[in-house]
């Protein structure tokens, strides 16, 4: 679970990135986190960019 917090911790300290639009559904991305953590979790074990999985999230929830 540690590499699942320090992924939110990424996302809140790396939003602003993807500009004013997405920051404002940073609530929204990180529960759709804590609610597919498996998936999430899968994703970083498998060594797949921070950066890649948070544009994934974004087309997901139709954001990005």
């Amino acid at each position: 679970m540690g590499a699942l917090f320090r992924f939110i911790a990424w996302v809140a300290a790396n939003i602003n990135r993807w500009g004013a639009a997405v920051a404002r559904h940073y609530n929204r991305i990180v529960a759709w986190i804590n609610a597919n953590a498996k998936r999430v979790l899968a994703w970083i074990n498998g060594g797949i960019a921070f950066g890649t999985i948070l544009e994934w999230i974004l087309r997901i929830l139709g954001i990005g």
